[in-house]
């Protein structure tokens, strides 16, 4: 439900926060401006990340991070359901049951394409947002004594992509457990035989 409601929030507020991609960037100090009173001195800096929020993003940009959100949710559906069918199994008496083992399997599945693809598509929403929230195409200076250059004081939007591997580590997790109950179902069967 909160991801739905998140999803929901992605598309039809009127303002989003995120935080967008851009160029190391440090903002200068006006020309003729000093300061004093610091401890320590800056020698290089920058920050890759600009947290705002934005107003006006397409319905695209909206749609793919309300995806990002409900990819993300799959995700985590996927453990909880492989968790409550193997949970239901041993209270029934029955732990190595295949659909156990079956679930195991269908959550790895999912843990890894959702899991990959909410990253995927939240770098490329996150991407098109920076580009449509600091790209420019044009600038009227009004400064009296002069004004700053505009790289001075404006971040330059850049392409970049967060990637996590938790969901292959998860993934293959899943599939060990997935093996690991077909072979105690194989051998409870083997078992009942010999009683």
């Amino acid at each position: 439900i909160t991801a739905v409601a998140a999803a929901a929030s992605a598309i039809f507020s009127p303002k989003l926060e995120l935080a967008l991609p851009v160029e190391p960037f440090w903002p200068g100090v006006p020309t003729g401006a000093k300061l004093s009173g610091t401890g320590a001195t800056i020698k290089d800096a920058g920050f890759e990340t600009l947290t705002v929020q934005a107003e006006g993003l397409n319905a695209p940009v909206r749609f793919l991070l309300a995806g990002a959100i409900l990819l993300s949710a799959v995700t985590a559906l996927a453990i909880f359901y492989f968790f409550r069918r193997a949970a239901q199994s041993a209270l029934a008496g029955d732990p190595f049951n295949p659909a156990v083992a079956r679930a195991a399997q269908l959550a790895s599945v999912t843990v890894l394409v959702a899991g990959l693809a909410s990253q995927v598509i939240n770098g490329i929403a996150k991407n098109q947002a920076a580009i449509e929230v600091l790209r420019w195409t044009g600038l009227a200076k009004d400064c009296s004594g002069g004004c700053p250059a505009i790289e001075t004081w404006w971040p330059e939007t850049t392409l970049r992509f967060e990637l996590s591997f938790w969901p292959i580590g998860a993934a293959l997790a899943l599939a060990a457990m997935a093996a690991i109950w077909r072979f105690g179902d194989h051998l409870q069967r083997e078992t009942e035989g010999l009683i």
